[in-house]
């Protein structure tokens, strides 16, 4: 105000110099220019730098902390099943016995993870993180939440997180849990599309044909993934009965979406393979029960001698023959027989 008051002066007739009074003002506003600039470079440059260098390490600081909660939660939720071990072992209610039910509700683990998530938003590692805890507490909708941002995030990067197949499983997962069928297929479908070299996804392949089959309608894209399956290598280690009786089952739902779209001799081709998968059960049966009935007379044989003559290589014979080999000829038949 110093230019006003020189010129209120003068006309009072006090002297002062209004030009000088008005040059200090504009070199006052330079400098205050000036340091508005450098202080929106300080803000934009290295005040930036320091504040996402310190959101960076209090984040992975919170998460580390995460990491010891968890440990300590999951040695004390292990100590408490130890000393409580027949309850755990019988179950409560839904609550299935000792050695099926989860370690979960991780109360400290997640509240140091969600304060590493609010330090560092755009952390993918604890969205991915949170997202699993969410999904293992059973909170589905929260779980969905942060897998869609976590993929979201992680899509974009070059290359691909290694996370990134297993968290398209999860939210696939978790679509299905909350019954949005279309959701769970698209994210299957996405798994498949960037599943490493070498990642065995027959099971991905057939759950996804199935979901496609029975909720989606998209009977084309079941019926594409049924072949793409039986196709597949079979797995060596896989028991006969369910391999066919899975094989049975595809078949019989590749002759429905045939017979869905008008095509007979796709159907037909398909019972007639149904039909061929079931007759090797019924062969395999048949063949065990023999097997079973000739195991019963080599039992009743060797029981015979055992009550003529002590022998004590007729006695383990006799003890292999009823507790061992005889009990695995049952509960096979037993399984074909289920099958049939």
């Amino acid at each position: 105000k110093q230019e006003d008051v020189i010129a209120a002066n003068r006309l009072r007739g006090i002297p002062g110099d209004v030009t000088a009074a008005r040059r200090t003002l504009e070199e006052m506003s330079a400098r205050m220019e000036e340091l508005r600039r450098e202080l929106e470079r300080i803000r934009t440059g290295a005040y930036r730098e320091y504040r996402e260098q310190t959101r960076t390490e209090d984040g992975d600081l919170l998460y580390q902390m995460a990491l010891l909660a968890r440990e300590l939660e999951t040695q004390n939720k292990e100590r408490f099943r130890r000393e409580n071990r027949r309850l755990y072992e019988r179950g409560v209610g839904e609550q299935p016995g000792m050695d099926r039910t989860p370690l979960r509700e991780f109360a400290g683990y997640r509240r140091l993870l969600e304060l590493a998530h609010e330090t560092d938003p755009q952390n993918l590692r604890y969205l991915n993180a949170l997202a699993e805890e969410y999904s293992r507490s059973r909170r589905p909708q929260r779980a969905i939440a942060f897998q869609e941002r976590y993929l979201s995030g992680a899509a974009t990067l070059q290359p691909a997180p290694l996370e990134l197949p297993e968290a398209y499983l999860r939210l696939a997962g978790l679509y299905t849990e909350t019954r949005n069928y279309l959701k769970a297929a698209n994210a299957y479908e996405s798994f498949l599309g960037i599943a490493p070299a070498g990642t065995d996804i027959s099971a991905v392949t057939l759950q996804l044909a199935d979901l496609h089959f029975l909720r989606t309608g998209r009977l084309e894209r079941s019926a594409e993934l049924y072949r793409v399956y039986l196709g597949g290598p079979a797995a060596p280690e896989r028991d006969f009965a369910e391999e066919r009786s899975e094989r049975f089952r595809i078949q019989v739902n590749l002759a429905a979406v045939a017979r869905r779209t008008q095509r007979s001799e796709a159907e037909a081709e398909a019972l007639a393979a149904a039909r061929a998968a079931f007759g090797e059960i019924e062969v395999e049966h048949n063949r065990v029960v023999q097997a079973r009935r000739e195991l019963d007379r080599q039992v009743l044989e060797v029981k015979r001698e055992i009550l003529n003559r002590e022998d004590p290589e007729l006695q383990r014979r006799y003890y292999r023959l009823q507790r061992v080999e005889l009990p695995e000829l049952r509960a096979r038949e037993a399984k074909l027989r289920s099958r049939l």
